[in-house]
């Protein structure tokens, strides 16, 4: 008999893969162990004499039942640049993957269905699965997932869409002919159709998945936020933050987007406003990215802005050392809450956003998580306010924020 508390979640970068696709879940796995769920997953085939464990402790790791799943041979050609026959392994790879599979030939997770279904089938069986949660990208498996109602049709089925699927900007989805994208969209009505609830990081990336259905039968899903959320044992605990009142340290940690740079062209002017009316601070501001080559937007202040390479987790030292971390995005992506958003909100440091009004932008302002800089001289109103109520006393209960409390919500809304 299917039991609810058995569950099985399908994630292509789950740990030991290091990726930060495999972050959210099993994060959400940690916290559905210790609701006392048993937890099974199905992630892709990894080297593990070269993977250190990442976002869930060993402890947490040996409860769970693991199980591999290999790309397609020709995925792998695909992406085989180190071969010496690299050339005509990936033109055939590409001749082959467009003849014989539907929609993009750059989803990983392609022309590997029926192993899937089989992996999947084996383990609802044995573990007497009563609940499956999938995760995309890569979206082909969202896809498989759904069609497992086939032979269960009382099992029930959560696809969670960490990024878009039909407008996408990767994943090859820009590109793809009218032919090709009808296989894409085809795909996803059929999931719609079938899976009993759709999940995203925010209600507008929701409300944007649920507008590409174009097809004609009903739709089955209930759609359900699922946030991003941060989790209290990664919480970096830093002494010493005291600061000087005179200085003001600004920290920006991650890629700088396409389309980023009439903001940067912002943040510099920024830097010169503040040059000439607040000659009594200090300010520093440090990008840690690997995109070096946009200091050229603040040559002229280098004395007070600082490029250095990206620093993995060693961020959030910086971040617990600041006085506002610096949100950037561009027009592609302002209605999307990023991951790090949460991870950064525990540090209690108000987000200084800087970008195209959208979703975030008034998350931030109506959430109370920081300040929109519009204008260079927003600044001075910025600083004015934040001595007048500091982040620390104008958010309360970061508890809900948390993936325990995310993932309990989802819980009782689906169980």
């Amino acid at each position: 008999m299917k039991n609810d508390k058995n569950i099985l979640i399908v994630c292509w970068d789950f740990p030991p893969h290091d990726a930060i696709g495999g972050r959210r879940w099993a994060k959400i796995a940690k916290s559905l162990i210790k609701l006392g769920y048993t937890v099974s997953v199905i992630t892709s085939e990894v080297n593990l004499s070269k993977k250190k464990l990442a976002w869930i402790s060993e402890k947490e790791f040996e409860k769970i039942h693991l199980y591999y799943l290999s790309n397609h041979l020709l995925a792998k050609w695909l992406v085989d640049y180190h071969s010496p026959f690299k050339f005509l392994k990936i033109r055939a790879a590409q001749f082959l993957l467009s003849t014989f599979f539907k929609g993009t030939i750059f989803d990983r997770a392609i022309g590997i269905e029926n192993r899937f279904s089989r992996l999947a089938t084996g383990i609802i069986q044995k573990r007497e699965i009563g609940m499956v949660f999938v995760t995309g990208a890569p979206f082909n498996l969202v896809y498989y997932t759904s069609k497992l109602k086939n032979t269960f049709p009382e099992l029930k089925i959560v696809s969670d869409y960490r990024d878009p699927w039909i407008n996408a900007q990767n994943y090859g989805m820009k590109n793809l002919s009218p032919a090709k994208m009808k296989d894409e969209q085809a795909k996803q009505n059929y999931v719609f159709e079938h899976a009993d609830y759709v999940t995203a990081p925010n209600v507008f990336l929701l409300q944007e998945i649920k507008d590409t259905y174009t097809g004609t039968k009903e739709i089955i899903s209930k759609f359900v936020e699922l946030p991003h959320a941060f989790d209290p044992d990664d919480v970096v605990q830093v002494l010493n933050t005291s600061k000087d009142s005179k200085k003001i340290k600004i920290v920006y940690g991650g890629t700088l987007y396409l389309g980023i740079d009439r903001y940067l062209e912002l943040i510099n002017r920024m830097v010169m406003y503040m040059k000439t009316s607040f000659k009594d601070k200090q300010l520093e501001i440090v990008f840690y990215t690997n995109e070096s080559d946009k200091f050229a937007f603040f040559s002229e202040n280098a004395d007070c802005v600082k490029f250095s390479k990206a620093v993995g987790d060693k961020i959030f030292e910086e971040i617990a050392t600041a006085d506002f971390i610096l949100i950037l995005l561009s027009e592609h992506n302002k209605n999307y809450v990023t991951s790090k958003y949460l991870e950064f909100l525990p540090y209690k440091k108000p987000y200084l956003y800087v970008g195209p009004e959208g979703f975030v932008s008034a998350k931030i302002e109506q959430e109370g998580f920081g300040y929109y800089l519009r204008e260079p001289e927003d600044i001075a109103t910025i600083l004015l306010e934040n001595d007048k109520q500091p982040f620390t006393e104008s958010v309360k209960n970061l508890e809900q924020y948390t993936f325990d409390a995310i993932t309990t919500k989802l819980l009782n809304t689906i169980v």
